[in-house]
């Protein structure tokens, strides 16, 4: 979850904690940890937001009959992201902001996947996934004009045994919207 807060004004903040216990052989214990805050640098003009979260899920015991029956890996989810907002007058807002999630999973022969499979023994499995977003966005209100644009730069990693993968994506979004009287014209995209 992602947690926003205004970050012109006071600064503020949560901190959350979470423990599951199971009782069962198809899921095992977790827990989670989120943290939000957010406040003024220069109050009226700069502001800052901060997120975290982590969440740990202990490997399942339960053991199915075929190679599709694996239950509940052994995980690990991390995300933070930190946003910058500066609004020099009432009709525009700056940001700056960047994040990154990260993302582990492990099976493990005789924990969560059977020793042996169709094709022989299994394996330890290790899956995991890195995202980092940077993004610069501009909002701006001009008499009956609003504009709304941002430039994103996505990175995304996934790596399982032998195999990764890399990816990388820009994005540029303009979207502009004028009143024509009792009209909306809205271009962009």
């Amino acid at each position: 979850n992602i947690i926003t807060k205004d970050s012109t004004g006071e600064w503020s903040g949560e901190l959350a904690t979470e423990y599951t216990k199971s009782f069962s052989d198809l899921n095992e214990d977790s827990r989670q940890t989120t943290a939000a805050a957010g406040g003024a640098i220069i109050p009226g003009l700069l502001g800052l937001q901060l997120n975290g979260s982590t969440r740990d899920t202990e490997e399942s015991t339960f053991i199915g009959g075929t190679d599709n029956a694996e239950s509940t890996p052994e995980s690990t989810r991390k995300q933070g992201s930190a946003e910058l907002t500066l609004t020099p007058d009432s009709t525009n807002t700056f940001d700056l902001s960047y994040s990154r999630a990260e993302l582990d999973y492990t099976h493990r022969p005789g924990v969560s996947i059977p020793l042996q499979g169709r094709r022989g023994p299994n394996e330890t499995t290790h899956y995991s996934y890195r995202k980092t977003v940077y993004q610069a966005g501009h909002e701006g209100t001009y008499g009956d004009l609003t504009v709304d644009s941002y430039i994103q730069h996505d990175v995304s990693e996934r790596a399982r045994l032998l195999e990764e993968k890399r990816e990388q994506i820009t994005t540029f979004n303009n979207r502009t919207t004028y009143l024509a009287g009792e009209h909306l014209i809205t271009f962009g995209g």
